[in-house]
């Protein structure tokens, strides 16, 4: 098969373990290493790089931030704490120092790019036939698009969230920030024969929007390994049925799960009793133990690796899903689909899935079949309605068609993901 040469530009790491670097991990896996070419620009997330066809971009390319950086250093005010990006509206009062450091980094988002220098000779040694990359700011916009029209190549912009219609819309330095944001993907969309996206959804909203064909690659599963996999639980007919949640609690989340496990407690004399376990990221745990300690029917099991998510999810009864449905966190998640979508359908295990039923994730899940919608996860009755669906569920899951499972994998198989990708980038890269 072909493979162009793709220069990928980006603040995580290709596989490095944060979700988006995970998930290009997975997206990249079969991709010749002499054919991949990575950029990364200065960030939390990645601050050196060196390896094969690996490269930071110098400070210079940001020349307001690298000035910032260099007379402040560690001094360097910290982004906004509350844990929302600037792609997501806040509700209520928002402190005054929190407001600061909004402006700040908004600022410095929209500030300049250069492309100047000889830092560039390696990627151009490298001869790269197009450009990827997820975007998600300003200044790494303008800087994709300034390399591209340096090294005369085309962009794949990569969407996973949808931070276009989103980013600065709480009026940021006076509205500046939202035209500039604008403005940036306007010119980047000069450079981009076509994009890729994260989900079905999504695709259809910007290929009508936009005005460039779209194709899905998004989070995917081995279903392979998850056919391999046997659960090493055996419920009790009298014990109560596992419902597991694995994933982070920011944007919300820790609010839902609060509802979910009070709904669980009201549930307790209603035929079979279920327990709800988590597992969060290590800076969760303290959060999900706060949980566990308020509410009887959650239990905290701690973090898992990535590599052990598949067993802790086929051990499990059944899983939950759940999105929020604040109105600042819907309008930026709405057309995503979580990476844990797939594995959930990999696993086989039916699925409570909890938030806005016109959510992306959420309309994939109920879709396909194999979940249940317990409401917008602001109401408890809701959920305890649902509890009954999910038990049949899981009594009729071994008789499931095996087309069905066919479909999943041919939409969210690590394989076909990968070809999908593949195909795109090649395309993009002859157009």
């Amino acid at each position: 098969m072909e493979y162009p040469r793709v220069l990928h530009v980006g603040f995580n790491r290709i596989g490095s373990p944060t979700n988006t670097g995970l998930t290009l991990g997975s997206m990249f896996a079969a991709w010749p290493r002499e054919n991949l070419f990575e950029l990364y620009t200065h960030s939390r997330q990645t601050r050196s790089a060196s390896g094969q066809n690996l490269a930071l971009a110098p400070m210079s390319t940001a020349p307001v931030d690298g000035l910032i950086r260099t007379v402040l250093g560690d001094r360097m005010p910290k982004p906004a704490t509350d844990g929302l990006n600037p792609s997501v509206r806040r509700s209520g009062v928002t402190p005054l120092r929190t407001r600061v450091r909004i402006g700040m980094t908004a600022l410095n988002d929209i500030g300049p790019v250069w492309t100047g220098g000889r830092w560039l000779e390696e990627i151009e040694r490298f001869r790269p036939q197009v450009i990827h990359s997820l975007l998600g700011g300003v200044r790494i916009t303008r800087f994709v698009t300034a390399l591209s029209r340096r090294l005369d190549v085309p962009v794949v912009p990569h969407f996973m969230d949808d931070w276009m219609d989103n980013l600065f819309t709480d009026g940021q330095v006076f509205g500046l920030a939202r035209r500039e944001a604008e403005r940036s993907v306007r010119l980047m969309l000069r450079q981009a024969p076509e994009i890729l996206t994260v989900g079905a959804d999504m695709r259809d909203h910007y290929t009508r929007t936009l005005q460039r064909p779209a194709e899905v690659v998004g989070n995917s599963a081995d279903f392979d390994l998850f056919d391999r996999l046997i659960a090493e639980r055996r419920p009790t007919s009298d014990g109560p049925l596992a419902l597991r949640y694995v994933g982070g609690l920011h944007l919300g989340r820790a609010d839902v799960l609060r509802t979910v496990g009070r709904a669980l407690d009201d549930h307790r004399g209603e035929g079979r009793r279920w327990q709800l376990t988590l597992n969060v990221p290590t800076h969760d745990l303290g959060a999900a133990q706060v949980l566990a300690r308020e509410v009887g029917s959650i239990t905290s099991e701690g973090s898992l690796d990535h590599d052990a998510v598949p067993q802790a999810i086929v051990n499990s009864d059944a899983l939950l899903f759940l999105e929020s449905s604040d109105p600042g966190i819907v309008s930026f998640t709405r057309l995503s689909v979580s990476t844990k979508v797939p594995e959930y359908l990999a696993s086989g295990r039916p699925v409570m899935a909890i938030g806005p039923r016109n959510q992306a994730s959420i309309r994939t899940l109920v879709r396909t079949g194999v979940a249940v919608h317990g409401g917008d996860g602001t109401s408890g009755p809701s959920i305890v309605d649902s509890l009954g669906e999910l038990t049949r569920f899981l009594e009729e899951a071994p008789s499931r068609d095996g087309s069905e499972r066919r479909a999943f994998r041919e939409e969210f198989g690590v394989q076909e993901t990968q070809e999908r990708l593949r195909r795109a980038l090649l395309k993009a890269s002859t157009s």
